[in-house]
């Protein structure tokens, strides 16, 4: 099915390297992988050369336990697919063993090189990471124009951003470049422990005589998104060596706050007045600063919506309010109310210090979920038992289900593993009423109804 094309040729990565990043974690139950890519000139005439970066988040990966340690297994599959033909690269494995999952921390990402050349044209590019403990993978793909490269005329490649750029050493690495070390930052993001902002880049066609040398310079600036400047460094004067040159820069930017960018690059031959440019967006995050940014936005929220509406949303989060906060919501008015919502999630938040709360967006799926699985007639989803159930304890690791039969009622069965460390409970919901309503008839969890003698509500 995949035919390699002779017009392109792969060359595969040497291995990953484990990089912390500026970003906030999520749980995850699929691998999640940050995908750049860069295109430089080929050696081989009438190709461009593309660089692929991919970076696997380290906190998505799932870990077995073996001999007292903990150990992930991944796999990257890359593909390249043009109008008539895809070419795949070999997988990278890759394993993780920690002795501790404290370990695994947020913004860590194993990140990986590999490059290629590309005749000039339309492309799509599929990253998939497979995750061989959970069994699980998750893809990433982007549409590619492959410019061309060989004109003659004054060019500039794209932009590579990177973590950290240094002089390579006598140890071969997939980041190595001119005698230069080029860690890729995959995800284009700088921000609270990384606050210089690096970059490589390389200019071709520089009008060259071996006896005059002459000279160009290269400015940096860097704009906001809607293209105003927000500074310019301008570039010095270099002389040159050949007709292409090699350009990597690095400078604070911990003046800049959280948001979107872009960096330019502006390269000029001196010699014969000629330029051109290269444009790489970025972005900058800082937790504290999202985190505020968060809050006004929630609050913004909840501001615009009436009493009503509060008071609904409210009922929907009374499964997992406590007794104290029960009452208290009663006596308060809605500006109250309105600052008690912030409070509530905030308290909820697993991993404070990021802007992200998992808690909450884990029971707004769920809640979701309910409503669109378990409502029937006028009854919403998340009133139901299957809802309410779903909402207080969390997905089910097994669910065991029989529809309706002539002698038989319909049926869900729930399995729970260590639900609230006491072990494996199940919930067994049973159509009786034959209204897709499925009530909970008996559980062995010892806060729910039990019943004995469930079995009997299975036959008509």
């Amino acid at each position: 099915m995949h035919k390699m094309n002779p017009m392109i040729r792969i060359a595969g990565c040497i291995g990953g390297i484990l990089l912390l990043f500026i970003n906030h974690v999520v749980a995850q139950t699929t691998p999640v992988v940050d995908v750049d890519v860069a295109q430089f000139k080929s050696f081989q005439p009438g190709f461009t050369k593309l660089e692929i970066y991919q970076g696997v988040e380290r906190k998505s990966l799932n870990y077995k336990t073996e001999s007292g340690k903990f150990i992930s297994l991944y796999r990257i599959e890359t593909e390249i697919a043009g109008s008539d033909f895809s070419a795949r690269l070999d997988a990278i494995v890759g394993s993780d063993t920690v002795s501790s999952v404290a370990q695994v921390r947020a913004g860590q990402r194993f990140v990986y090189a590999t490059s290629g050349d590309l005749k000039p044209g339309n492309y799509k590019l599929t990253t998939t990471v497979f995750d061989d403990v959970a069994k699980t993978k998750s893809a990433e793909t982007i549409p590619l124009e492959i410019r061309d490269i060989s004109a003659s005329s004054l060019l500039m490649s794209d932009i590579q951003l990177a973590t950290d750029i240094s002089k390579a050493d006598a140890t071969p690495s997939q980041f190595d470049k001119y005698s230069l070390r080029i860690t890729p930052n995959v995800q284009s993001s700088y921000g609270d422990d990384l606050e210089t902002f690096c970059f490589y880049a390389e200019v071709y066609n520089l009008a060259f005589d071996a006896e005059t040398n002459g000279s160009y310079r290269v400015n940096y600036i860097i704009e906001d998104f809607e293209g105003n400047t927000l500074f310019k460094i301008p570039g010095k004067s270099k002389p040159k060596k050949n007709a292409d040159a090699v350009v990597y820069v690095s400078f604070d930017i911990s003046s800049l706050p959280t948001g979107q960018y872009q960096f330019k690059a502006e390269v000029f031959d001196e010699d014969i007045d000629s330029s051109a440019v290269a444009i790489k967006p970025f972005n900058v995050y800082r937790n504290q600063e999202a985190m505020a940014m968060q809050v006004n936005t929630e609050r913004n929220i909840y501001s615009s919506i009436d009493e009503q509406a509060i008071d609904n949303y409210i009922t929907q989060i009374e499964y997992i309010c406590t007794e104290d906060e029960k009452r208290l919501v009663k006596e308060l008015s809605l500006e109250g109310k309105r600052e008690f919502l912030i409070n509530f999630w905030r308290d909820r938040d697993p991993t404070p210090g990021t802007p992200r709360n998992e808690f909450k967006e884990d029971y707004i799926l769920r809640l979701m979920k309910a409503r669109i699985h378990f409502s029937y007639g006028d009854v919403e989803g998340w009133r139901s038992d299957r809802g309410r159930i779903l909402l207080i304890y969390g997905t089910p690791e097994f669910i065991d289900r029989e529809y309706k039969s002539s002698r038989k009622n319909g049926y869900e069965i729930w399995e729970y593993h260590e639900l609230r460390g006491q072990g494996t409970h199940q919930f067994i919901f049973i159509d009786t009423n034959e209204n897709s309503s499925y009530p909970l008839i008996h559980s062995t969890f010892r806060d729910e109804i039990q019943n004995s003698e469930w079995e009997n509500y299975l036959y008509k």
